[in-house]
């Protein structure tokens, strides 16, 4: 006889940090109305530091090939798949607040999908915000963490936002 080691959702995000106040009544409140939250200070300056390192290396290891497993577009650099690419990449996908505003957002269980990289590069690859719920509760979301427009190399905080 085997043992059923299935662990529920909000078991596995109790054990990833997730608490009943790891987001603040306004942080909900911002997620409700405007469908979206920021989260500034997330990203530790050092794990940016390596976050860019790491994508640095990804992009010239990849080179022309770079973001083709989903799609390559003009005016940005692109990566995909970044799940399989450095367990340094959890972060993004495992932090106790992201997984706090995913699970305001949906009441039922959700796994990650895939994790990319989307670099426009000065004054090319404009694109608008976007992001889908397909209803809340359907297990299905798009969540993206938002860099604004870079200037002169400097990347602001990221911002986690779902629509």
């Amino acid at each position: 006889m085997t043992e059923d080691t299935t662990m529920d959702m909000d078991s596995a995000l109790y054990s990833l940090g997730v608490r009943e106040d790891t987001l603040s009544d306004d942080e909900r409140t911002k997620l409700d109305e405007s469908g979206f939250v920021a989260l500034p200070k997330l990203i530790p300056p050092e794990l940016l530091r390596a976050f860019r390192s790491r994508l640095e290396e990804l992009f010239e290891e990849e080179g022309e090939s770079a973001g083709i497993e989903v799609h390559q577009e003009e005016g940005s650099l692109r990566l995909s798949d970044l799940i399989n690419k450095g367990a340094i990449f959890d972060y993004c996908y495992t932090h106790p607040r992201v997984l706090a505003a995913v699970r305001h957002i949906l009441s039922s269980d959700f796994k990650v999908h895939s994790l990319n990289c989307r670099f426009s590069l000065p004054g090319q690859g404009q694109q608008a915000l976007q992001g889908q719920v397909q209803g809340k509760g359907q297990g299905q979301m798009q969540g993206q963490y938002y860099y604004p427009q870079a200037q002169q190399g400097q990347y602001p905080p990221p911002y986690y936002y779902s629509r």
